[in-house]
């Protein structure tokens, strides 16, 4: 039997989306200018319908280096880790749902739930907002410290191993990162949550 409403969800690249805003970039057309590229090759990677990684070198690809170098970003802060080398075979869902399923949707079932995502989801863009005037490997160390992007969080001895440095040498970068954090202009995003 058809049901009456029809839910369309569309998959996009959440960490991509964020380096766009903070680099001033609203649209993909508007980071394909700046960058070089036809803005199809950049709605490509919004949507995580490419491997970020060129699977025959292990390299970024070249169209991934452009858009990094001109948000000035590393371009692992651009994709989730399990998308650098293996895209999405679809990235839309649509659905047909009764009227029953929507009051669930948009009631009482998940309405904290939403809500709540949805603070984390402006949390973490006020901390990704806070953290984009620092060098890149300042904010690559917090990423792999805090799991700010999402991923798991790692020790000194993880992060040393990846960015090939000593324990000591990360922990000096991560205290420096996090004094630049505690500026005042830089703290601004996060004022409103630090607050409530």
């Amino acid at each position: 039997m058809a049901k009456d409403y029809i839910i369309e969800i569309k998959i996009k690249n959440g960490p991509m989306k964020r380096c766009m805003k903070i680099a001033g970039f609203e649209t993909a057309s508007e980071l394909a200018r700046a960058s070089g590229l036809a803005p199809a090759q950049v709605g490509i990677y919004l949507n995580l319908k490419q491997p970020a990684i060129h699977k025959k070198t292990g390299d970024w690809t070249k169209s991934v280096k452009k858009m990094a170098d001109v948000m000035k970003v590393l371009p692992e802060m651009m994709f989730p880790e399990q998308h650098y080398k293996n895209p999405l075979e679809k990235n839309s869902l649509e659905a047909e749902v009764g009227l029953e399923e929507i009051q669930f949707i948009i009631g009482e079932g998940l309405t904290k739930t939403l809500e709540e995502t949805v603070d984390e989801g402006r949390k973490l863009d006020a901390i990704v907002e806070s953290m984009s005037s620092l060098l890149p490997r300042e904010r690559q160390v917090l990423d792999m410290r805090f799991g700010v992007n999402g991923e798991e969080e790692h020790t000194l001895n993880d992060v040393a191993d990846t960015l090939c440095v000593t324990p000591e040498r990360v922990r000096q970068i991560e205290s420096k990162a996090l004094r630049k954090m505690r500026h005042p202009e830089r703290a601004k995003p996060l004022r409103e949550f630090i607050e409530n």
